[in-house]
């Protein structure tokens, strides 16, 4: 999730203790995610901005931070 944690050491706490990972494996973790929303993120946004376009629903999202995030 984006903008979910203020800043990557308090995502780095709730996740090394969540999933019990030392700091390589967080390290791992992170590069991961990053890789898989860099991927997959885009088209995803699109495609259910499109759906709920399509259907008259109104999109909004919890985790926007800033009026740019809004855009």
């Amino acid at each position: 999730g984006q903008r979910q944690f203020a800043d990557l050491e308090t995502y780095a706490y709730y996740y090394q203790r969540k999933l019990k990972l030392t700091d390589r494996e967080f390290q791992q973790f992170c590069e991961k995610r990053m890789a898989e929303s860099a991927t997959n993120s885009g088209a995803n946004r699109a495609f259910i901005a499109a759906a709920c376009h399509q259907r008259g629903i109104v999109l909004a999202s919890h985790d926007d931070a800033t009026t740019g995030h809004v855009d």
